[in-house]
């Protein structure tokens, strides 16, 4: 299987689909260049979910889309610092995130993996 591509959304959180096993599965270049997100965590929920007393921080999950465009199987692949509780916070959001279930060509995105970083910031950070 290819590599996870990586998709830009960091504050609302970023994902990356990789080709879906499908028989005709979108291709990396349309789901990076032309990703339809209909939910994405605000950036209140994603204060929110952030570990108490917690500074800045990052965890980048490892998700599959299912037909719907949720992701589903999701499991912590780097966090930063580490055992800080940021990659339980970033599954704790994984449900808040839904893509289009069909590319812009119309192609499912169901089972493509994608790669969702996800940057932590105190409020009144940059």
């Amino acid at each position: 299987m290819p590599p996870p591509i990586f998709l830009l959304a960091a504050l609302m959180a970023q994902a990356a689909p990789a080709a879906a096993p499908a028989a005709d599965p979108p291709s990396d270049v349309q789901l990076r260049n032309s990703p339809h997100w209909l939910h994405l965590p605000t950036p209140a929920e994603i204060r929110a979910a952030a570990p108490r007393g917690a500074g800045r921080g990052e965890a980048t999950l490892s998700c599959i889309l299912n037909d719907d465009g949720q992701l589903t199987g999701c499991r912590v692949v780097s966090e930063s610092p580490a055992s800080a509780g940021f990659g339980a916070a970033a599954l704790s959001l994984a449900y808040r995130f839904q893509m289009s279930p069909l590319t812009a060509k119309g192609d499912s995105v169901g089972g493509a993996e994608v790669e969702v970083p996800i940057v932590f910031r105190p409020r009144g950070s940059r």
